[in-house]
């Protein structure tokens, strides 16, 4: 597979990833507002994208998109873990 060829497997990576992360956020967000006795404190900035402030230092646009994918995977992964907090504490109430 050619650099072009795995930019654009990439980009589609990373357009799934954002459409995902949106949901989860979006159910998120719905489980706060209907049970707030469950609001614990994690960070806010989950819910946002994350930001890539060592980006400028990847030269090619491939090497870019992996770090980005790695940064919104990790994030994702924190996202998804208070969506399972949420999501079991409504199922036991």
């Amino acid at each position: 597979m050619n650099e072009q060829e795995q930019v654009e497997l990439l980009t589609g990576r990373m357009a799934t990833l954002t459409e995902h992360f949106n949901m989860i956020r979006d159910n998120v967000e719905k489980m706060e507002q209907e049970h707030p006795e469950f609001l614990f404190s994690y960070p806010q900035h989950l819910k946002e994208p994350p930001t890539y402030p060592h980006l400028e230092t990847y030269k090619s646009k491939l090497e870019k998109l992996k770090y980005q994918i790695r940064t919104f995977s990790d994030h994702y992964v924190k996202l998804m873990d208070v969506y399972e907090v949420l999501k079991d504490k409504c199922k036991d109430k």
